[in-house]
């Protein structure tokens, strides 16, 4: 069940996105340095503090890889993600996302590691509407959001 509210969070997190500091002001040494030995080398780091000084959320440069980092404030790693190619999803999610969402075209994927477990945020829409899916390799998917377009005239 934590597992669940941490992912939904850094769900939200992903999709709404925001502001980060090049600073890493009121982020604890602990973070830093647990920040450090997971991913020494890592370049262009801008840090975000969110959920009440809880969670700390690293965006940075790894080995030539955009990728983002989650991390409490013990500075356990909760989760990592970076963007994929669609072509990387695993079989069966490709074909789960095509039966259940064919008539949407995939925008970008998301792959989002927590723990042990993989899944795939990906970001599918049309012209009428806008949605987020998680996938997993097993091929089941959850909606995560779902939303209308807005219908303005183009002049």
């Amino acid at each position: 069940m934590k597992k669940n509210f941490v992912f939904a969070f850094l769900f939200t997190l992903v999709v709404s996105g925001s502001a980060f500091a090049n600073d890493p002001v009121g982020v604890s040494s602990v973070v830093k340095q647990s920040f450090e030995r997971e991913f020494a080398g890592a370049q262009a780091i801008s840090w975000e503090v969110v959920a009440q000084n809880s969670i700390y959320h690293a965006a940075f440069v790894y080995n030539g890889e955009r990728l983002n980092a989650y991390f409490d404030s013990e500075g356990t790693l909760l989760a990592t993600g970076r963007y994929v190619k669609q072509e990387s999803l695993p079989l069966l999610a490709v074909r789960a996302l095509q039966e259940r969402y064919g008539n949407l075209n995939v925008v970008e994927t998301i792959e989002f590691v927590t723990g042990s477990q993989t899944s795939y945020i990906v970001k599918l829409e049309n012209e009428k509407i806008k949605m987020f899916v998680q996938a997993y390799g097993d091929g089941s998917t959850t909606v995560l959001k779902k939303d209308k377009k807005n219908s303005v005239a183009k002049l």
